[in-house]
């Protein structure tokens, strides 16, 4: 089954998905679609922010980061043989080889804190990462607490995620529609 999504900006409402089909590549074509439909919207925010990103990638001197950006970004293909090597050993010791390949911790981003391994202020270093998503960066209203997850085993702890909790809107009509099956 063909599974369309309508192209459109996806700002401030939900796309409409006629999904009837299950199954995880039905699933996969939906979220490609979706994606997909959002990346025009997602290229112009990075477009907007490619000031900011260069200079997080090739910090100036003077400034207070010293160290590019891209240090907090892990050596991906070192780390999935590091992974490999573990699934060989046998489980009882698989939690001890990967406490040591990856220890993972949040660290929450405070205003006007830096980074102590690059000096990069930790708001900008989780600003630089939500470019990474698929989806628009878009300011929310209300309080938000945004959060670096890190990896303490590696030079520099690489940011290996990020999350944001925030308050929900009280009213969204878009979102109330769509729960309510409209």
């Amino acid at each position: 089954m063909a599974v369309s999504v309508a192209h459109r900006n996806f700002g401030n409402s939900l796309p409409h998905v006629p999904f009837s089909a299950s199954g995880d590549s039905a699933i996969q074509e939906v979220k490609d679609q979706i994606r997909q439909a959002m990346r025009p919207a997602r290229l112009a925010k990075i477009s907007q922010a490619s000031t900011f990103i260069e200079r997080m990638e090739q910090p100036q001197p003077g400034d207070e980061a010293q160290v590019s950006i891209t240090a907090l970004i892990a050596e991906g293909n070192k780390l999935a043989k590091q992974l490999e090597q573990i699934l060989k050993v046998e489980k009882p010791e698989r939690l001890e080889l990967l406490q040591q390949v990856i220890q993972p911790y949040l660290q929450l981003v405070e205003s006007g804190e830096c980074c102590k391994f690059t000096g990069h202020r930790l708001h900008d270093i989780w600003r630089y990462f939500r470019y990474l998503w698929p989806s628009p960066a878009e300011p929310t209203p209300g309080r938000t607490m945004l959060y670096l997850v890190r990896d303490a085993a590696q030079p520099y702890h690489p940011v290996i995620g990020i999350a944001s909790l925030e308050n929900a809107a009280l009213q969204s009509p878009d979102r109330d529609a769509f729960f309510d099956g409209q």
